[in-house]
């Protein structure tokens, strides 16, 4: 984990990095594969095989086709025509538009699929000890951003070229991505707290410790500067003020039910006290509001929603979804057909690199057999969620299942607007995730 957020923290496909990233991934794939037992195997015998779907389907793409037959596929008259100009007029071409991009995309998802078969090798209760070192990572990255943000523009602490060097990104290229992160990270430090705050003899510096951890990480989502991670950060904020405090009334009620004549708590006590997050959060983001520093609460409030290059592309995008949803127009290759589809009035010296709507790009890329495979994913993450108390687990000592359903939530509703998880780093991460998810069992031993 500490090698992938170090190394992959951008989405793009030339990142230097990358090739250490995925060789490294490939090696460990190998030692994943010889450590994983029979019972580690069925927690992620899923997802794995689902990846290999989505591998195969890449490699489906990338075989040359015949050229009747590619040439009947949509919008390719275009290099047909360009074909025949050229006197090449029968060449046999794959499905996709861009192989090199395709093969790309094949090639990431090594480390996905490393994520996976690694943390298939740990237990439950040591799979959900390591996201303690993602909080700590993240902590990290928080650091990063504050040395990024005292540095200016020029800052040797950013790790990417082409990043928002206006922003506090922290181990990643793009300040959506980083606030997402952080919003995911908040929901996950919330269990921990949770978790603290149920126990018989609660920790009072690991108490304190991480509410300074869940502070700090509001305060950084506002200074982001992405009005993304402004949404998903507040249901984040939401869910974990919610999980904090239903812990401590459960607390608080299993004492009481201990000591005779214990009084109520006064009404107005327990309003202050929910109400309390609320006002600090008003308060710190009135003082980032009253800077001149930019952060997501100003670009929300200056942005001009028609000049936003991301709404001219909207139907644009749902065109080439139109054309392509049947066979895709090929993994990784959205940035090359857009050009095919780009109007005039949005020519210009910055070129529209993802369709900024993950769900919709999946679909233009893999077409449908790309949506069948995440539809089959989506039934599988959802029957993790059965039995065993369902829905109302929040203040439930040790449950993971909540948690995890919002962090999937934050980067599902990021997705509408951004692409959280193309980045390597949050793909390892989601992919751990699904794994403790899968191994979940409510009892005494792994809810310890």
């Amino acid at each position: 984990m500490f090698a992938v957020f170090l190394l992959g923290g951008g989405s793009r496909s030339d990142l230097a990095s990358l090739p250490f990233l995925r060789g490294l991934a490939a090696m460990l794939i190998g030692y994943g594969l010889l450590s994983l037992g029979p019972g580690d195997w069925r927690s992620v015998r899923v997802p794995v095989l689902l990846l290999a779907g989505a591998a195969l389907w890449m490699i489906v793409q990338l075989v040359p086709l015949p050229h009747d037959w590619w040439a009947a596929l949509p919008r390719r008259d275009v290099i047909a025509r360009l074909d025949a100009m050229l006197g090449y007029p029968d060449l046999s071409r794959p499905i996709s538009f861009a192989p090199s991009m395709t093969w790309n995309s094949l090639l990431s998802l090594t480390v996905p699929v490393c994520a996976l078969v690694l943390a298939g090798t740990l237990t439950f209760a040591e799979l959900r000890d390591a996201l303690k070192y993602v909080v700590g990572i993240a902590l990290i990255s928080v650091a990063a951003g504050v040395l990024q943000k005292m540095g200016g523009a020029g800052s040797p602490a950013y790790l990417y070229r082409i990043t928002n060097v206006d922003s506090m990104v922290g181990l990643f290229a793009n300040r959506n991505h980083s606030a997402a992160f952080l919003a995911a990270i908040l929901v996950i430090t919330a269990m921990f707290l949770r978790d603290e705050l149920l126990k018989r003899k609660r920790q009072a510096m690991v108490v304190i410790g991480l509410g300074a951890a869940i502070a700090l990480f509001v305060t950084i989502i506002l200074t982001t500067g992405s009005r993304a991670g402004l949404l998903v950060g507040g249901i984040a904020f939401l869910t974990t003020h919610y999980m904090v405090w239903s812990a401590q009334r459960k607390q608080r009620g299993q004492t009481a039910s201990k000591a005779r004549g214990t009084r109520r708590e006064p009404a107005a006590l327990t309003i202050a006290k929910l109400a309390a997050p609320w006002v600090l959060l008003l308060f710190v983001a009135g003082l980032f509001l009253a800077s001149n520093q930019m952060n997501s609460l100003s670009r929300l409030a200056d942005l001009s929603v028609a000049a936003d290059m991301r709404t001219q592309a909207g139907p644009v995008v749902l065109n080439m979804a139109d054309r392509f949803w049947l066979w895709g127009s090929g993994f990784g290759s959205f940035r090359w057909v857009f050009l095919i589809f780009e109007p005039d009035a949005m020519l210009g010296v910055q070129y529209f690199n993802n369709a900024h709507n993950d769900w919709l790009e999946l679909l233009i890329t893999g077409g449908l057999p790309a949506v069948l495979l995440l539809v089959a994913g989506l039934v599988w993450t959802a029957l993790q969620f059965r039995g065993h108390g369902g829905w109302r687990t929040l203040d439930r000592r040790g449950d993971v299942r909540l948690p995890i359903a919002v962090v999937l939530l934050i980067f599902a509703i990021a997705s509408i607007v951004d692409y959280p998880l193309r980045v390597p780093s949050l793909q390892a991460f989601v992919a751990i995730l699904l794994v403790l998810l899968a191994k979940f069992r409510v009892s005494t031993g792994s809810a310890e």
